[in-house]
């Protein structure tokens, strides 16, 4: 009787840990799911690469637990206004032989071995391991997401996967989206022909008249027009 009472009573314990185990895994998996969903969300309002780099990269370094997220972006490709020197370290403007340079396929690669990662993608030193993905856009790739730990086991298998390749179909829709707002913010603002200021100039005028009524300097101005 007794060993009857005492395997149920570790049949019991048994089961009462498992369920407390699956119990656990699923909270960390709705708080994973939740951090994932917030990344998702600060790329899409993102409305500058400082967006980006301030609040969708810093967020992945928080919920990842790694040392860097970093996003290569091909200048030639994606028009952006460029952040002053300094202000973003997780953005990064490159040309577009780099990114070639970086992916033999048009696939995202992870792993610890850092021979296989190009060397304009040493941003941070003690590399361990990384994940990079390629953003493409109608068969080119424009950018690249890339994740770096100190932690050689950290991001050398693909747990992360699924979430990153659904992420960097959100990432190309927000980049081309801050690409059009900056040309129509362009083309609002200089001409075509020449890249002068056209309904931009009333902004720069007042800026210096303003300056003129405060400080008294002179105010030179002059005004030339051509027709080809």
């Amino acid at each position: 009787m007794k060993n009857k009472v005492y395997t149920i009573f570790k049949e019991n314990m048994t089961l009462k840990n498992e369920l407390k185990r699956l119990v656990n895994l699923i909270q960390e998996n709705e708080t994973k799911h939740k951090g994932f969903r917030l990344v998702e969300d600060a790329f899409v309002a993102s409305e500058s690469a400082e967006d980006m780099d301030k609040k969708a990269l810093a967020y992945m370094e928080e919920i990842f637990k790694i040392d860097r997220a970093a996003l290569f972006i091909d200048e030639d490709v994606i028009k952006l206004e460029k952040p002053l020197q300094g202000e973003c370290s997780r953005v990064v403007f490159v040309n577009e032989k780099i990114l070639r340079y970086a992916y033999v396929e048009k696939r995202p690669y992870f792993g610890c071995y850092l021979d296989g990662l190009i060397s304009d993608f040493h941003i941070i030193p003690d590399i361990a391991s990384y994940l990079i993905a390629p953003i493409i856009e109608n068969g080119k790739i424009i950018a690249s997401l890339n994740l770096y730990s100190a932690d050689s086991e950290k991001l050398s298998g693909d747990a992360h996967m699924d979430f990153i390749q659904e992420l960097v179909l959100r990432v190309g829709i927000t980049l081309r989206k801050l690409h059009n707002n900056a040309s129509i913010r362009f083309i609002s603002q200089y001409g075509l022909l020449n890249g002068a200021y056209n309904s931009g100039i009333n902004l720069v005028l007042q800026q210096y008249i303003d300056r003129h009524k405060t400080s008294g300097d002179p105010l030179p101005f002059v005004l030339i027009d051509y027709v080809l």
